[in-house]
């Protein structure tokens, strides 16, 4: 059952998504000065570079570099534009509003600039993307909910707890892991892109697989050498939506013999071959996904 964002309030009401996109910019490029009178702009960062220029309502203007995991947060009435792209910058979008006026005066702690995000954002903000694309039930509240995590992501950067060690929010996390496991892991973040084998792990960390296997698969539902596959597969998901390395490039450098089992161990893990993957992935781009039937972006991107 699909929902319609006109007919669904949502459950989360203060942060109010209008629209989204996963864009790339190509050389020579830019973003047109302009401001937004009442809704708010994340553009964030993937990969590439450029300049981002702002000028607050008082006339104060700045300049800051644009390179992976920052993000341009453009308030209402904040002028902001993008040039200097000298190879292709690839971004996600997001424009929306805040009807909480103690909210409002919250989110004008963060900066125009954000860098060094969270993983997390970037995760947040293409969860946004594809709740739009394929409109699945509740999509809308879904979307206001990943939005809300992104604002509170970028709140917490300014008040940062000291010595805290954050582990990879994006892979292998889980809690109260034995040694075994910890090592197990590290092992294969360390040496994936390896020809590593089962008696690689064993002989290394001084333990029988079969016992590796035992304690890993108990704690993490998948063997070393499974664990192995699909840590591959997901650096390959990220070198196949963020550079533009052949599959070749890619199978080697992911720690695979050859493209073959590249292919099959990428299909069996993702669902489908890695050329499709990426295909799926690009057709997303400069793809304007608007959640409020009323809201009409304007482009200002220039060619």
């Amino acid at each position: 059952m699909k929902s319609d964002a006109s007919e669904t309030s949502g459950y989360f009401n203060d942060v109010i998504t209008l629209w989204v996109s996963r864009y790339d910019y190509n050389k020579g490029w830019i973003l047109r000065p302009h401001s937004h009178c009442d809704y708010y702009q994340i553009i964030y960062c993937i990969s590439g570079e450029g300049n981002a220029h702002t000028t607050d309502q008082e006339g104060n203007e700045h300049t800051y570099k644009l390179h992976p995991s920052c993000c341009l947060f453009a308030h209402p009435g904040v002028i902001h534009s993008i040039d200097g792209i000298d190879r292709e910058l690839k971004t996600l979008d997001v424009k929306f509003a805040i009807s909480n006026k103690a909210l409002c005066e919250k989110v004008r702690e963060i900066p125009d600039f954000v860098e060094n995000c969270d993983p997390k954002v970037r995760d947040y903000l293409e969860n946004i993307r594809m709740e739009g694309e394929t409109r699945d039930y509740e999509f809308y509240s879904y979307s206001n909910l990943y939005l809300s995590l992104v604002i509170l992501e970028l709140l917490r950067m300014l008040h940062p707890v000291p010595n805290v060690v954050k582990m990879n929010p994006n892979f292998f996390y889980q809690e109260d892991l034995s040694d075994i496991s910890i090592k197990v892991l590290a092992y294969i973040q360390n040496n994936y892109n390896r020809k590593i084998r089962a008696e690689d792990i064993s002989s290394a960390l001084n333990y029988s697989y079969r016992y590796l296997s035992r304690i890993v698969t108990k704690e993490l539902g998948y063997s070393p050498v499974d664990l192995l596959e699909r840590f591959r597969c997901h650096i390959a998901k990220e070198k196949l939506i963020l550079t533009d390395m052949t599959l070749k490039e890619i199978a080697e450098d992911a720690g695979y013999p050859n493209i073959h089992q590249f292919s099959r161990s990428f299909c069996r893990i993702a669902g489908e071959p890695p050329a499709s993957f990426r295909r799926n992935y690009l057709l997303g781009i400069r793809k304007d996904i608007n959640f409020k039937s009323e809201f009409v972006n304007e482009n200002n991107t220039l060619r």
